[in-house]
């Protein structure tokens, strides 16, 4: 029945909380040291994709949590 597998690599990542940039970066270092490839990523929890201070305008949150990642 599964005679011709492939393996798949992914991620699942949780609460990024505007930090974009470090899971991009933690993600790429796991492609570089296990010399795989993602195929894709799930990303679950909060994520706020803030990448200027202009954008944490729209934050709906405490004013102590709007910084950029």
């Amino acid at each position: 029945m599964f005679k011709n597998y492939q393996d798949i690599f992914f991620a699942v990542v949780g609460d990024v909380h505007g930090h974009i940039y470090k899971m991009i970066n933690l993600l790429q270092k796991w492609e570089n040291n296990s010399h795989q490839k993602l195929e894709f990523i799930l990303q679950i929890g909060d994520f706020e994709p803030h990448r200027y201070e202009t954008d944490l305008v729209t934050m709906d949150a405490p004013k102590k949590y709007r910084k950029l990642g």
